[in-house]
């Protein structure tokens, strides 16, 4: 079996990363694993992603709001991020 074939669908546009941290331990994404990441996919309400906040990388459950949107993690120890409109925010 080929991973590659079987896993990335749009090869220009997907990377790997290893996950730092235990923020989504709920869901069974673990510090140490490796993340497909498909840069081309929407993200939408509610979807788990990839952002770039005020200089770092995090991975997270978007919920958009009015006026910005919750970044939260799978793990009760994590209290959930807000990020307005107006923040340095890529997702």
């Amino acid at each position: 079996m080929d991973l590659q074939k079987e896993i990335v669908k749009n090869p220009a546009s997907t990377f790997y990363g290893r996950v730092k941290g235990t923020s989504l331990t709920d869901v069974h994404i673990d510090d140490g694993d490796i993340l497909v990441i498909d840069k081309s996919l929407p993200c939408k309400d509610n979807c788990i992603a990839i952002c770039f906040l005020n200089g770092d990388f995090l991975v997270k459950r978007v919920r958009y709001d009015e006026g910005g949107c919750w970044l939260v993690a799978e793990n009760d120890h994590y209290a959930p991020i807000w990020v307005a409109a107006d923040t340095e925010f890529l997702v």
